[in-house]
């Protein structure tokens, strides 16, 4: 299955300095949960990636972060590219830059790559473009260069000097060299299956573009799942399976169309829910509760991810799912060989985890940026309950509560 393994960002929305999350598992993990991790040169990379912290501690920043490398990398459209990538909080004339590294399978050969991508942008407001993009490939931790695109270089040797200088000479500054490359040649199967994987990460995020996540189920979402439950009838017994063996009350999933004169479907009218207490009346999917048919977005989510090998990436994955749902979800995940980053506030969720598995994401009193585990400390084995470690402060990043104020002066 592909992953990333590593993930950088410097000066991007409110964090300033650059801050590194490391997905490589530790020694007990590896040793006692292998189920949990993707083996790759000798070394582990973990499935799960919970990212915790305080409100506007930056959580959603990080998810945002790679949202964006995916966007820029499948954009096409110069137009889309958002206007900014700062707040207040950022160095002003200091460039954004993001690198992720990533291992995906070509031809059934496991190859990892190192993407960087630097912004230009002044003070806050302006427009932004692309400075630089670079794409190593990496080998025992050594890059060599597939191409660097302020320096011009390209290590193709099927693209003659002539189609070089016209990718470079027409090149627009908010348009990734991956898409250049489509417009030559579309046989580099580098390219393609990484724009593929890194785009697909775009797909399945509830995290919009570079500014808003939603937490809500679009008409879009609708009609996405109306149209994948009908054109895959495995994703249908999938969902209708999964929901029978934790006891919810969903017996079928069915759609239903409009159609014209002649019989022919224009539209999906509904989707409709069959529960076993009455298998003979529909319920409509848009008057099912929010946390169902979240769960049921998800689990599309889920499968299609299985299916394009690639990552998810959620935003306040379990903000409408009862906690004890969570676990199984991750079980769900770790079984079907997904990588999935998720931002949450269910710290319940901890008894679940291990130390690798949970990342603090921290801003001090100067609004500096830190991402921290508990797989950092050599006071843990591994094997701990990690929300009795959190609940008592072992772990710190605990909400800073001081004179909470709870009156509200009578206005009269």
């Amino acid at each position: 299955m592909n992953f990333i393994k590593k993930l950088k960002i410097k000066n991007f929305f409110s964090i300033k300095e650059e801050v590194v999350l490391n997905m490589e598992s530790s020694v007990y993990t590896k040793e006692n949960h292998n189920d949990r991790v993707f083996s790759f040169e000798d070394k582990s990379y973990n499935k799960l990636i919970s990212i915790y912290g305080a409100n506007a501690s930056g959580k959603t920043t990080i998810l945002k972060a790679i949202v964006l490398i995916g966007a820029i990398v499948r954009n096409e459209n110069s137009n889309i590219m958002p206007l900014s990538i700062k707040n207040k909080f950022a160095h002003a004339k200091v460039k954004t830059e993001l690198g992720i590294n990533f291992v995906i399978h070509i031809n059934g050969i496991a190859t990892e790559f190192e993407y960087e991508i630097i912004f230009e942008s002044n003070k806050f407001k302006n427009n932004i473009a692309i400075d630089n993009e670079i794409l190593y490939v990496v080998s025992n931790n050594k890059r060599s260069t597939f191409f660097n695109r302020k320096d011009k270089k390209i290590n193709i040797k099927d693209i003659d000097a002539n189609t070089k200088e016209l990718i470079f000479d027409n090149l627009k500054d908010k348009i990734s060299l991956f898409n250049e490359f489509d417009k030559f040649d579309k046989s580099l199967s580098y390219l393609v299956h990484i724009k593929q994987f890194l785009g697909a990460i775009l797909n399945l995020s509830n995290i919009n573009n570079a500014y808003t996540a939603k937490f809500d189920i679009s008409q879009k979402d609708e009609g996405n799942f109306a149209t994948n439950i009908l054109n895959d009838i495995k994703l249908k017994n999938f969902i209708e399976k999964f929901l029978v063996s934790i006891g919810i009350d969903i017996d079928k999933i069915d759609v239903e169309f409009s159609y014209d004169e002649a019989k022919q479907i224009t539209s999906i009218k509904n989707i409709l829910i069959y529960h076993s207490i009455d298998t003979n009346t529909p319920l409509e999917y848009r008057l099912e509760s929010d946390g169902t048919r979240m769960l049921l977005k998800l689990l599309m989510d889920i499968y299609i991810a299985k299916k394009l090998k690639t990552v998810l990436v959620i935003d306040e994955f379990d903000s409408m799912l009862h906690s004890m749902l969570v676990p199984l979800l991750n079980k769900l995940i770790i079984d079907n060989n997904i990588q999935i980053f998720y931002s949450t506030h269910n710290i319940y969720n901890m008894k679940y985890l291990y130390a690798d598995e949970i990342h603090f994401i921290d801003k001090d009193n100067k609004h500096e940026t830190s991402i921290s585990s508990p797989k950092e400390n050599k006071n843990i084995e591994g094997y701990e309950n990690f929300l009795s470690l959190y609940e008592n402060n072992y772990l710190g990043n605990l909400p800073r509560l001081n004179n909470i104020f709870t009156k509200i002066e009578n206005s009269d």
